[in-house]
């Protein structure tokens, strides 16, 4: 399948879902984890910690150096390099998105019962930073690339992704609409990027 066509699919399954869960999924999915405080929290918060940017940032930036400079491996430097990239990208532009949006999060619903969109909010307005879900953006740029890498592999990757945008609902950070466009935005961005810098990982010398 081309990239364009996948990306128009990715695009068309986007709008059937995120518009149904936030009319008729949003709420109630959060109220239940809600009510499973004391099982959800300490579990999900922690497992969320494996979409953090920082940590994955900070290891392809430790990766590049050693196989630029040190192991001289060009293929593997241009992989992490690449992902390093695909990383910075993606985030810097879901955090844009976050402010224009202005989604409350899950715990303002908790706390005040404010749920929904303010619109173009100050960038230090973190409750209202919850569309898109910038951990789960982070999650599936992290598997697309890894696909792209390791095609053979693309379950696990997936699984992986996954896990994190469910921690991520179940920790009341994000709602189920939240998780779905960081998901489709993480996984768009990055077969762009893959597309415009006409990276082949087969033909690095």
């Amino acid at each position: 399948m081309k990239t364009s066509h996948g990306i128009t699919l990715i695009l068309s399954i986007a709008t059937l879902l995120i518009l149904p869960a936030y009319f008729f999924v949003d709420e109630s999915v959060a109220r239940y984890a809600f009510a499973h405080e004391a099982l959800f929290l300490p579990i999900f918060n922690t497992l969320s910690l494996g979409a953090d940017s920082t940590y994955w940032l900070i290891g392809s930036a430790i990766l590049w150096l050693i196989w630029k400079y040190y192991k001289k491996n060009e293929l593997y430097a241009k992989r992490v390099a690449f992902l390093f990239i695909s990383i910075v990208v993606t985030g810097l532009s879901v955090n844009i998105i976050k402010i224009i949006f202005g989604k409350a999060r899950p715990i303002l619903l908790k706390k005040e019962e404010i749920f929904g969109f303010e619109w173009f909010v100050l960038p230090s307005a973190y409750d209202y930073h919850s569309f898109p879900s910038g951990h789960t953006t982070t999650a599936f740029t992290i598997a697309t690339v890894l696909t792209l890498m390791f095609p053979r592999y693309w379950p696990a990757f997936y699984v992986y992704a996954s896990a994190m945008a469910l921690s991520r609902v179940l920790s009341w950070n994000h709602y189920v609409s939240d998780v779905i466009a960081g998901a489709i935005f993480g996984t768009i961005v990055t077969l762009l990027l893959y597309n415009i810098e006409k990276i082949s990982f087969k033909n690095c010398h």
